[in-house]
C-alpha cells in the first residue's frame, strides 16, 4: 500500500482565505504587491492566445472558448486554488446576448515548491476553457463577438502581475439553403487548436461522485472518501480552500485497486461567506499531468449551537 500525506497538518483557514482575497484584489485593482513588478517590465513572461474550437456558429450549437497561456521557462502561474501563496489566474468571458456560458474548466495543476510554500499552478503552458451554447434563434449581426479578460500572477524568484484582453469574432447563422455560415468547413488551424484543447480537457479532474463514496461524519468532524485507483499505485492530494472550513492532518492512501482519503474538518459558520460548508480537494493519481484525477466535493454538517 502506498500512502501519500502532503504534510502532517494542512490547514485551510479564514485567515488564508482573506490573504487570497487580498491577492485577488491586487490583481484586479490598480495597486501592486510589494515584491511584484508590472507586466510592462517583461511582456514575454506570459503569452496568451484565445480561440474557439469552431469556425462558425449554428443556432443552438455548443462550442468552447479557450485561452492558451504559455509561460517563459521556469516561470509559473496559478490554478483556481493557488495553495499556500500566489493568486488564482482569472479568465472572464463576455458573451453576446442569448448565449449561455458554462463554468471555467481547469486542467490538473502541478504541485510546485515556491520558496518553501506548497503551491498549485502551471509551468510551460496550459489551456483554460469554457463551454458556450448559442441560442436557438440567432438574430441581429452576422457575427458574434466574445471578449476575454485575462489576469494572472506569474512567479519565479519574484512575481509579476499581468493581464490581456482579446476578442474572438465568429460568423453566425445559416444561409437560405440551410447550410452553415461561411467558414463552417473546419480549417487546419481550428483542427490543430481543437486537438490541443482535447489534450487539456482530458486533464480536467473528473467529478468524484457518484463514482467515489464520500461520507461526512457528525458535525463535520471527519471526511472519508474513496474511489478507483485505475491501475495506479500512487496519488497526491491537492486541497481546495473553502471559506469557513479548516482541514487538519489529511491522509491519502492507495491499495487494493482503490484510493482512500481521510481528513479531519471543522466548520466555522461565521466564516462561510454565504457558501455551503463542504470539503473540497483533488486526488491526482499517478505521476504525470496526463494521469487521471478526481475532484471531491463533500457536504459538511454545520455544528448545532449549544
Amino acid at each position: 500500500m502506498h500512502t501519500a500525506n502532503p504534510t502532517s497538518s494542512v490547514t485551510s483557514s479564514p485567515f488564508r482565505s482573506a490573504l487570497v482575497l487580498i491577492a485577488m484584489a491586487l490583481l484586479t485593482g490598480s495597486g501592486w504587491a510589494q515584491d511584484a513588478a508590472s507586466a510592462d517590465d517583461d511582456p514575454q513572461l506570459v503569452e496568451a492566445s484565445c480561440f474557439a474550437d469552431v469556425d462558425s456558429i449554428a443556432p443552438g450549437a455548443s462550442f468552447r472558448i479557450a485561452c492558451e497561456l504559455e509561460m517563459a521557462p521556469h516561470w509559473h502561474i496559478y490554478w483556481k486554488d493557488p495553495g499556500e501563496s500566489g493568486a488564482a489566474t482569472s479568465m472572464k468571458i463576455e458573451t453576446p446576448t442569448g448565449f449561455t456560458l458554462g463554468a471555467l474548466e481547469w486542467p490538473r495543476p502541478q504541485v510546485l515548491d515556491a520558496d518553501g510554500s506548497r503551491c498549485h499552478g502551471y509551468e510551460g503552458s496550459v489551456i483554460l476553457f469554457a463551454a458556450v451554447t448559442a441560442p436557438e434563434v440567432l438574430t441581429g449581426d452576422d457575427v458574434a463577438v466574445f471578449t476575454i479578460d485575462l489576469r494572472w500572477l506569474v512567479c519565479r524568484d519574484v512575481c509579476v502581475m499581468g493581464r490581456d484582453r482579446q476578442q474572438i469574432t465568429l460568423p453566425t447563422g445559416v444561409d437560405d439553403a440551410g447550410a452553415s455560415a461561411p467558414g463552417a468547413e473546419e480549417t487546419a488551424g481550428v483542427a490543430e487548436q481543437r486537438a490541443r484543447l482535447e489534450t487539456m480537457a482530458r486533464r480536467v479532474p473528473r467529478a468524484a461522485t457518484p463514482e467515489a463514496d464520500c461520507v461526512s461524519e457528525s458535525n463535520g468532524a471527519r471526511v472519508i472518501a474513496t474511489g478507483p485507483a485505475l491501475g495506479h499505485q500512487s496519488a497526491e492530494l491537492i486541497l481546495i480552500d473553502v471559506p469557513g472550513i479548516t482541514v487538519d492532518a489529511p491522509t491519502l492512501s492507495v491499495g487494493d485497486g482503490r484510493w482512500r482519503l481521510e481528513a479531519a474538518c471543522a466548520v466555522d459558520p461565521g466564516n462561510l461567506l454565504g457558501g455551503k460548508p463542504r470539503f473540497a480537494a483533488v486526488v491526482a493519481l499517478g505521476e504525470t499531468l496526463d494521469d487521471p484525477s478526481f475532484e471531491i466535493s463533500c457536504p459538511l454538517a454545520v455544528p448545532k449551537p449549544r
